[in-house]
């Protein structure tokens, strides 16, 4: 059965627990947390007990976006969940502008960028260009960019790092071009996701032993998997013969803690569905 929990910040709690961490640089293991792995936009999102360089989720093979709006900062993950950019935002201030314009606050949640351009014209007050436009949903006239130096908000620079925007996600010129550049075109061709949360709760006690672990393919090769195995992170070998799974980095396979031993549930080669946590 595929998880169909929601993967929104009310649901998403992110708890110290353990990691195998780096074994060797072909790949990485890693315990997952609550509430999993969900699919979203046709993409898979790895909840991960401890993100790489931080990262609150995890797109195998996919680079992603993350926006913490307690800290007003975007963060910017390659595809192994490795940091690439980090700067400082303006998300939505909700309420009344000094012209009479509704604020709203920034929707949180899991979002996928559906365009990107070179500008757009704000509706609100047509003369206004926000810069390197990266469009995302859901959400109306919602997206990542920046302003000219010109106009009412000539100086918006000066408040990045705090609420002031009418419900975009701005941040500075040079950031924006780094950003747009970034991403290339890889939003055609596959779902890019961007996860705008609140700060995520780190300081309960900590969980049991996590019952998924994910094995990450850093290193493009072809490998030996085991069905079943007490130990996965030892078990699984890179094989010098064509025997075995040819496989590429962002490629992973999922296993469930069981009685008897770890148990291969998914790959991102297969089409083998997912199970619900607990059963």
């Amino acid at each position: 059965m595929i998880i169909k929990s929601l993967f929104l910040v009310a649901s998403l709690i992110l708890l110290p627990g353990p990691v195998q961490g780096l074994t060797g640089k072909d790949f990485e293991v890693i315990s997952l947390s609550p509430p999993y792995v969900s699919e979203q936009f046709g993409s898979f999102i790895f909840s991960p007990a401890q993100g790489v360089d931080g990262a609150q989720i995890l797109t195998p093979g996919r680079k992603h976006l993350e926006l913490d709006k307690s800290s007003q900062h975007l963060r910017a993950y390659d595809e192994n969940g490795r940091l690439v950019l980090e700067t400082p935002v303006s998300t939505g201030k909700p309420g009344i502008d000094e012209k009479g314009r509704r604020r709203d606050e920034t929707l949180p949640g899991i979002h996928r960028v559906f365009e990107v351009k070179p500008f757009r014209r704000w509706s609100k007050d047509p003369t206004v260009k926000m810069l390197d436009w990266i469009g995302i949903i859901p959400g109306i006239e919602k997206g990542i960019h920046s302003l000219e130096p010109v106009g009412e908000f000539a100086h918006y620079e000066k408040l990045l790092g705090q609420k002031a925007s009418h419900g975009c996600i701005r941040l500075s010129r040079e950031s924006s071009r780094r950003l747009v550049m970034w991403i290339g075109e890889d939003w055609k061709t596959h779902p890019f996701i961007v996860y705008i949360y609140e700060k995520p709760i780190r300081t309960r006690a900590p969980r049991p032993e996590s019952p998924y672990l994910l094995i990450l393919i850093l290193r493009e090769g072809t490998y030996l998997y085991p069905a079943v195995s007490q130990e996965p992170a030892s078990a699984i070998q890179k094989s010098e013969t064509v025997l075995g799974q040819a496989t590429k980095p962002g490629d992973f396979f999922l296993y469930q803690k069981e009685a008897d031993g770890w148990h291969l549930i998914r790959t991102s080669l297969s089409p083998k569905a997912l199970p619900e946590p607990g059963e």
